[in-house]
């Protein structure tokens, strides 16, 4: 059993405790395998402050925009932030209308339709803007690629400030103002904040102006909402927004989001990541995806607990909606691709087809990807045009692929992980195969393999609720500080299927005494494959189990590894110490299982002196260790092996990974101090990334 993931050890061979730092060891470890090194540094991370918050001024135009919204006030000039309908785009539009109405600024609001209008500013949404009477329009997480709409807005006599977070183009808008930590020329020190954080910097930069600074905190339970759902890093300042974000949520005193909570039947239990990216967030997208987006936006900005009460509750049906729409598309796109055999063998997935709502491909394209690690983009075609979403791998950017095709497309716009984009049908086959190419040039086999990071190999009796307790101060976890994933070696004691569909696996593990729960969610596949005190190889996080007043450690599983795959997989690295397993560090097992002692050599010897009596002979390599009641495994077997080789000590040939054919050659003493081998593998101990804590 390989398990689904190739597990990738954080290499932490230079990692030295700091007694002078007050942390525990694990901490600094798990710090220091984020890249963060210094004293500083760890304690700016580990207690995050409102105090850490960039000087907002440090982003480019920000004093043009500042002042140039500031003299809205006194004319009473009319203002229209320009939204998006994701969750990033609702949020940073409803921060900034409370904002400016709380500074008596004339204010208003839109946010385009997801399928009427398509991502971003468009030509007829400007002319009803300025039908209205508007003199500035502020964008929010979108305009930095709307260089010809921008001109078309100053054509009508509008102003616009661009704020945004995505991917700059060659051109930026000729806006007055345009707000983009990753514009070429920015010096400011993170650009990784989603839309919402680059609209809360300009809050904060008018707040500073206004001397009214301590307001904007109150804004950080609805900015850590839209910076999760964006799925940015939560480093550096995005970590600021979601602690304090998060414990503003328990007790906000937004209305909108009050209602939410009641309706989602959330009972004040602490606030993370995966309650805000799984639960939050695709009902405020649903809105979006099958309804309209704008009452997202006054769900937030309500003041009026019935009107908060009807929309909360509006989400929720459009969430069920959303739920059997991509059911029904996935279920298209899945027998799409198993009755295409050479779209299988591809190393991205284009399909395109009438009638998938565009409003929920990139939902599926996110599914898709859960099921063949394939970077995926999923077209809607209507009246001749193709509407695309588009998600991708880890280490794939999509944008960039997407950029390699641009003179086939009308628009498009996004990041590495996701994009949208649009065409004319008549391109979609030569946009296809310029895709396709571009895949096949930039991504390697090793990249279609899902990757699981792991921080380090545990002890079951290093498992205490004082252990979990420590780790859980990382929190909040998400991109950039991932939720930590130990590895265990264990035996297990047993195992059974658990809920309606029978699609949890439920584990009792055993090592040294010690049991430890476990529980691997949807994964009912290994169930087949395990067997009682069968040695194995866990990989995932721990969690404090709650039941029935009682409190016991658990391990939330991701992956198992039957032990003597991992030894196949250690002893192909030994056969090459160049490779980047070795030199990244992901060579993780207890020195005693690969170190190699004269008497298992002589061990080893006698068991074929008696099988070799009659002289050629072949058997498995399962057999042969169970054969000696377990007292070699195959990683040293095998080294054994090539020792015998080595040493002209007999004629060994390995069939199929598993069959031994051997046969002795003579009988004499040997110098091992003479192997190559054996000198090897001390050369492999010594430098081997001991991660075991």
């Amino acid at each position: 059993m390989k398990g689904k993931y190739n597990w990738k050890y954080v290499d932490c061979k230079n990692f030295v405790y700091d007694k002078t730092i007050d942390h525990p060891e694990i901490i600094q470890r798990l710090v220091y395998n984020r890249g963060i090194v210094n004293k500083d540094e760890v304690e700016r991370f580990m207690n995050p402050s409102t105090t850490q918050f960039y000087n907002p001024y440090l982003l480019n135009d920000m004093f043009i925009a500042v002042e140039r919204i500031l003299s809205a006030i006194k004319t009473q000039e009319k203002v229209v932030i320009y939204g998006d309908y994701d969750v990033d785009g609702v949020t940073s539009t409803s921060i900034l209308y409370r904002y400016l109405k709380s500074i008596h600024i004339n204010v208003d609001y839109y946010i385009p339709n997801r399928m009427d209008e398509g991502y971003g500013i468009n030509k007829n949404a400007l002319d009803i803007i300025k039908q209205g009477g508007t003199g500035l329009i502020i964008t929010v997480d979108n305009g930095i690629a709307a260089v010809d709409e921008v001109d078309y807005a100053n054509s009508l006599g509008m102003q616009v400030i661009v704020t945004d977070h995505h991917e700059c183009q060659e051109k930026l808008p000729n806006a007055l103002a345009v707000i983009n930590p990753k514009r070429a020329d920015s010096t400011y020190p993170f650009d990784n904040l989603a839309g919402v954080g680059v609209t809360f910097k300009l809050i904060h930069a008018l707040a500073i102006k206004l001397g009214n600074v301590d307001s904007i905190w109150n804004y950080l339970d609805i900015v850590s909402i839209g910076t999760i759902a964006d799925i940015v890093p939560l480093v550096d300042e995005n970590r600021v927004i979601a602690k304090f974000g998060f414990e503003r949520i328990k007790v906000t005193t937004n209305i909108g989001l009050r209602a939410m909570l009641k309706e989602i039947g959330y009972k004040n239990t602490d606030i993370t990541s995966g309650f805000i990216g799984f639960i939050i967030g695709p009902r405020l997208n649903a809105a979006g995806r099958v309804d309209d987006a704008k009452k997202c936006v006054k769900l937030f900005i309500t003041d009026d607990e019935t009107e908060a009460n009807i929309i909360a509750k509006e989400l929720e049906k459009n969430n069920q909606e959303r739920q059997e729409i991509e059911k029904q598309i996935l279920n298209e796109v899945l027998e799409e691709i198993q009755a295409n055999e050479i779209a299988k063998e591809k190393k991205i997935i284009i399909l395109a087809k009438e009638g998938w709502h565009h409003g929920i491909i990139g939902i599926v394209a996110s599914k898709v990807i859960d099921k063949f690690y394939k970077p995926t983009i999923l077209f809607n075609i209507e009246e001749g045009k193709a509407t695309g979403s588009a998600r991708s791998i880890s280490e794939f950017s999509i944008f960039d692929a997407i950029s390699s095709a641009k003179e086939f497309l009308h628009r498009y716009g996004g990041h590495d992980a996701a994009a949208g984009l649009s065409l004319d049908i008549d391109k979609f086959e030569n946009f296809r195969k310029r895709i396709e190419d571009y895949a096949n040039g930039n991504i390697t086999e090793d990249m279609l393999v899902p990757k699981l990071k792991v921080e380090a190999e545990l002890k079951c009796e290093d498992i205490t609720i004082d252990f979990i307790k420590n780790i859980e101060k990382l929190e909040p976890y998400g991109i950039g500080n991932p939720e930590p994933v130990f590895s265990f070696a264990c035996n297990v004691e047993n195992f059974r299927l658990l809920g309606k569909e029978n699609n949890h696996l439920k584990l009792k593990i055993r090592k040294n005494n010690v049991i430890i729960d476990s529980i691997m969610f949807n994964s009912p596949e290994y169930f087949e494959k395990l067997y009682d005190r069968m040695n194995v190889i866990l990989a995932g996080s721990l969690q404090i189990n709650e039941w029935n007043g009682n409190s016991n450690p658990q391990i939330l599983l991701k992956d198992i590894k039957d032990e003597k795959f991992r030894l196949y997989e250690i002893y192909n690295i030994f056969g090459n110490m160049n490779n980047e397993e070795y030199k990244n560090g992901n060579v993780i097992l207890d020195i005693e299982k690969i170190n190699i002692s004269r008497t298992d050599i002589i061990l080893v010897y006698k068991y074929f002196q008696n099988k070799n009596i009659q002289g050629k002979f072949a058997e498995s390599i399962d057999n042969i260790i169970n054969d000696l009641s377990g007292r070699l495994n195959v990683f040293r077997f095998l080294i054994i092996v090539e020792i015998f080789s080595e040493m002209n000590l007999a004629k060994v040939n390995i069939l199929n990974n598993n069959l031994v054919e051997f046969e002795i050659l003579k009988c004499e003493k040997i110098d091992l101090n003479k192997s190559k081998v054996l000198y090897k593998l001390d050369d492999f101990i010594k430098n081997y990334n001991n991660c075991a804590l």
